[in-house]
């Protein structure tokens, strides 16, 4: 009988490290889930801040692009220090269309204050060389163009005009022009 309680006894201690060990190991394997839980938790408020973000992201872009056409659009009404050589361009293409010589005495960049500041200017001065109806063309073309222009001085006045192309220039009537202006929709930046 002895033996059996000793029997007995060993069992009820195997038995009991069994309840304890597997006690432990579901008390682990708890663990380890919440563990886990708490980690896809925290993947998930990241994947949703990623999501967010490249959703605003995707809002800047747009917001870029809108932006973008926009300042492409007003560039067409403001002349900068990049786009300065684009208008001197401008003014030969609408010379050569209207049949006149243009010549560019001088271009200086004016600076005056006003109320919001000090502003720039472009001060330009131009001879042109041609027929009558043309040179008139030339400054009516010049001044429907899409920027905001203050002309200082006109003179069209016959004779011939020193620096200019004579090949456009018909020699019965030969008039020349001498236009000073500000292109005050300009831009210093």
């Amino acid at each position: 009988m002895q033996g059996y309680n000793k029997t007995n006894r060993h069992l009820l201690i195997l038995a009991s490290l069994d309840v304890l060990l597997i006690l432990f190991g579901l008390s682990l394997l708890l663990d380890f889930r919440n563990n886990r839980l708490v980690e896809i938790e925290r993947l998930n408020r990241q994947l949703v801040s990623v999501e967010n973000m490249r959703k605003e992201s995707g809002i800047i872009d747009r917001t870029v692009r809108e932006n973008k056409q926009l300042i492409d659009r007003l560039n067409l009404y403001f002349v900068t220090k990049a786009t300065v050589a684009n208008f001197i361009e401008e003014l030969e293409s609408l010379a050569s269309r209207s049949d006149v010589s243009l010549k560019l005495d001088s271009l200086d960049i004016g600076r005056e204050v006003g109320p919001q500041g000090e502003n720039s200017y472009l001060e330009f001065k131009l001879n042109t060389g041609g027929d009558f109806s043309n040179i008139f063309r030339f400054l009516t073309v010049l001044e429907s163009l899409p920027y905001k222009l203050r002309f200082n001085t006109l003179s069209i006045t016959r004779g011939k005009t020193e620096g200019v192309d004579e090949s456009k220039i018909n020699n019965r009537s030969p008039w020349r022009g001498e236009i000073s202006f500000d292109v005050i929709s300009y831009i210093e930046k």
